[in-house]
C-alpha cells in the first residue's frame, strides 16, 4: 500500500499542458473583444444616436405641423405659417454644446432655411456634393419620396467651423402639405474615438490577462514540479504533506473502511485517528447529518471501488451544532500496475462559496427589479419630457403672435404655460439626478444630531407652513450614525409630503419624534392630513407612484426616502387609518454606541390623534 503513495512517475511536458490553455484563453479573449464586443458596442452607440436623432426630428416636424394647423384654422395665412415654422425651426438647437441644428429644404433640393449658413437660403442645392461626391440633397429627396423619412450619411462642415469637415449622419422627414423636408444631423467623430478608446482598453486588458495567466502558469508549473518531487520522497515526507493539507483527506480500503486520515479532518471534530481508523467511513462522525447522505456515500464508495470516480456536493456537521457545505470526491487509488488498492476521499469546505452564490442570486434578483424600475423610469421620463417640450414649442408660437398683436393677456397666459412646462422638466431631471446619485455614491457617514437637522428642515419650510397655517412639533431626537445631507433629504421630503397632502380648511399639524429599542431608533413623522387608503400604503414608495395624478411633485420623493433609509441599514413604512385620518411615515436607523443613561432614554412624545398632537417647536 505504501508503494501506492510513493511509486509515481513524473508527468512529461507540464509546461505544454499549462501554456497551451493559457495562450489559447488569451487569444480567445482578444478575438472575442476585437471581432464581437467592439463591433457590437459601436453598433449600439450608433443605434442610440439614430434613435435620439429620429425623436428630435419628429419633434421639429411637430413644430411645423403646429404652424400648419394654424394655417388650416385660418389664424395665419399660408405665407405667415411657413415663415413662422421656418423661424421656429431655425432657433431649435440640441446636442451637448447646443450647436446641433435642424434645416429645411424642399423636394426640388432648394434650401428653405439653414440656421448656420443663411446664404444658402433660397438656393438650388441639387448640384451640391460633399467631399466624396455625394449629392446629398438629391439623396434627401429620394429617401423621403421612397419612404417618407430615413437616414443619410455624408460629410459636412463642422457646426460653425467652415474649415473643418466631418462625417455626419442625418435623419430627414417630409412634411407633405408644404413639400418641405425637415432634417437634423449628428457628427460621428465621437464614435470613432470611443471605439478607439475601447480598443485600447481591451488590448490593455488582454495584455494584463495574458501576463497574469502566464504568471499563474509559471507558478502552476513550479508547484507541479515541486509536488512531483514530493511524491518521490519517503513515506514520512508524504505523511507530512498529507497531514498539513487544508482539505479533508482520507484513504479507504475497497470495502470503505478508514485506513488513513489527515489532521485537518480530525481537528475540526476533536477526534483522534484511533477513533475512526478501521471503521466504515459512513459510520464516522463526519456523516451523522442524515441517513440519506450516508446512503449516498455507500453507493459512491461502491462505485469508486470499481474504478468510477465521483464528485458531489454534500454536507457535514461542523462539530458545533451547525452545518458545513462540502465538495466531496471519491476516486480510486491505483498502484504501479494501474490496479485500485484503495479509495482516496477528499473534501473541500465550500460553505463560503455556497453563501456567495446565494448572495449572487439575491443580487441578480435585485438587479432584475432595478432593471424593471429603470425601464419604467425610461418610459415615464420619455412621456413626461415630451409633453412639456411640445407645450413649450406650441406656446412659444402663441407668445410671439400675442406680442406681435399686442395681446398682453394672451402673452401672459402663454408665458405661464411655458414656465409650468419648464418647471416640470427641471423638477423631473433634478429628482432623477438626485435619485441616481444616491444609488451611485456611498454615503459620507458621521455623527448626525437629528434634533438640529429636523429644526433646519422646519425653518426651510416655514413660509409654506405659514401659508397653510401649519405647525410642526419636534420631540427629543437622538444622534445617529449616518450621512447628514441624505438624512436631511429624508426629513425634508417627509415634511414636504405632509404639506402637499394637508386638508383644506384644516390647519396642518405635524409631529416628529423617535422611540428607541435595544438595536434601533424608530423615527416618525405624523400629520393630520388627507390620509392614505390601506391598499396604497406599500405602493407609495414605488417610483413615479402618485396618489393624486398630475399633482405637484414627480413621484420620486418617497422612493428617494426609501433608498436612503435602506442605505443606512434601516427600513421605512407608512401607517394610516384611511382617508381624512392623517398619515404617519416611520423609518428606522441602527443605534450607535451611546452612554448608558442615553441608551435607556425613550425619545419622543407619545403619538395622538389630530387634535392631540404635541405642542409645536
Amino acid at each position: 500500500m505504501a508503494s501506492g503513495f510513493t511509486d509515481t512517475t513524473v508527468p512529461k511536458l507540464i509546461w505544454v499542458r499549462v501554456a497551451v490553455p493559457v495562450v489559447g484563453t488569451a487569444l480567445l479573449f482578444l478575438a472575442a473583444a476585437l471581432f464581437y464586443y467592439l463591433p457590437a458596442a459601436r453598433d449600439s452607440l450608433l443605434q442610440q444616436k439614430k434613435d435620439g436623432l429620429r425623436n428630435l426630428v419628429h419633434a421639429a416636424w411637430g413644430a411645423i405641423d403646429a404652424c400648419h394647423q394654424l394655417e388650416r384654422e385660418g389664424t395665419l395665412s399660408a405665407a405667415q405659417a411657413r415663415h413662422r415654422a421656418a423661424e421656429v425651426i431655425s432657433r431649435m438647437r440640441f446636442g451637448p454644446e447646443g450647436k446641433d441644428y435642424f434645416w429645411i429644404n424642399d423636394l426640388d433640393s432648394r434650401m428653405v432655411m439653414h440656421p448656420w449658413l443663411p446664404d444658402l437660403n433660397g438656393r438650388d442645392m441639387s448640384g451640391f456634393t460633399d467631399m466624396q461626391g455625394k449629392r446629398l440633397f438629391l439623396e434627401f429627396a429620394d429617401v423621403v419620396r421612397r419612404d417618407g423619412q430615413g437616414f443619410v450619411s455624408y460629410h459636412w462642415q463642422w457646426k460653425d467651423d467652415p474649415e473643418r469637415i466631418e462625417p455626419k449622419l442625418s435623419f430627414v422627414r417630409i412634411f407633405e402639405p408644404w413639400g418641405w423636408i425637415v432634417g437634423g444631423g449628428v457628427y460621428l467623430d465621437d464614435l470613432a474615438s470611443e471605439a478607439a478608446m475601447q480598443r485600447r482598453r481591451l488590448m490593455g486588458a488582454g495584455l494584463v490577462v495574458f501576463l497574469l495567466a502566464l504568471l499563474l502558469a509559471l507558478v502552476s508549473i513550479r508547484q507541479g514540479r515541486q509536488a512531483d518531487a514530493h511524491l518521490r520522497r519517503s513515506h514520512a515526507t508524504m505523511r507530512a504533506v498529507f497531514d498539513q493539507s487544508f482539505q479533508f483527506m482520507a484513504l479507504l480500503d475497497l470495502s470503505g473502511r478508514v485506513v488513513e486520515v489527515n489532521d485537518t479532518a480530525l481537528a475540526q471534530y476533536g477526534l483522534q485517528k484511533k477513533d475512526v481508523r478501521g471503521k466504515l467511513f459512513w459510520d464516522t462522525p463526519w456523516w451523522t447529518i442524515s441517513e440519506d447522505i450516508r446512503s449516498q456515500l455507500r453507493e459512491n464508495i461502491s462505485g469508486a471501488a470499481h474504478g468510477q470516480g465521483v464528485c458531489w456536493q454534500t454536507a457535514h456537521p461542523d462539530g458545533r451544532g451547525g452545518r458545513l457545505d462540502i465538495l466531496f470526491s471519491l476516486k480510486p487509488a491505483l498502484d504501479a500496475q494501474g490496479q485500485p488498492f484503495g479509495i482516496l476521499a477528499e473534501g473541500q469546505d465550500v460553505t463560503e462559496q455556497v453563501h456567495a452564490r446565494q448572495e449572487r442570486e439575491r443580487t441578480l434578483r435585485d438587479l432584475a427589479v432595478r432593471n424593471e424600475e429603470l425601464e419604467r423610469v425610461a418610459a415615464v421620463v420619455s412621456h413626461d419630457l415630451r409633453n412639456p417640450v411640445v407645450t413649450i414649442t406650441g406656446f412659444a408660437g402663441v407668445l410671439r403672435e400675442a406680442l406681435s398683436t399686442g395681446e398682453q393677456d394672451r402673452a401672459t397666459l402663454a408665458l405661464e404655460r411655458i414656465d409650468l412646462a419648464a418647471g416640470r422638466i427641471a423638477g423631473l431631471l433634478k429628482d432623477l439626478a438626485l435619485l441616481f446619485r444616491v444609488e451611485r455614491l456611498e454615503p459620507a457617514l458621521a455623527t448626525v444630531n437629528m434634533e438640529e437637522l429636523v429644526a433646519v428642515c422646519v425653518r426651510e419650510l416655514q413660509p409654506q407652513l405659514e401659508t397653510v397655517g401649519g405647525e410642526v412639533a419636534v420631540g427629543p431626537l437622538p444622534e445617529v450614525w449616518g450621512d447628514a445631507d441624505r438624512l436631511r433629504q429624508v426629513v425634508s421630503h417627509l415634511l414636504a409630503n405632509a404639506l402637499l397632502f394637508a386638508r383644506e380648511n384644516v390647519p396642518l399639524r405635524v409631529a416628529v419624534g423617535c422611540v428607541a429599542s435595544a438595536e434601533w431608533y424608530e423615527f416618525y413623522v405624523q400629520d393630520n392630513g388627507q390620509g392614505i387608503r390601506k391598499a396604497y400604503l406599500e405602493r407609495i414608495f414605488d417610483i413615479f407612484e402618485q396618489l393624486v395624478p398630475n399633482r405637484r411633485g414627480t413621484g420620486m420623493g418617497l422612493t428617494l426616502v426609501r433608498r436612503i433609509v435602506e442605505q443606512h441599514g434601516g427600513r421605512v413604512w407608512a401607517e394610516s387609518e384611511g382617508e381624512g385620518r392623517g398619515t404617519e411615515i416611520r423609518f428606522t436607523l441602527p443605534r450607535t454606541d451611546l452612554p448608558e443613561d442615553l441608551m435607556r432614554k425613550n425619545f419622543g412624545p407619545p403619538r395622538g390623534t389630530d387634535d392631540d398632537l404635541p405642542n409645536v417647536l
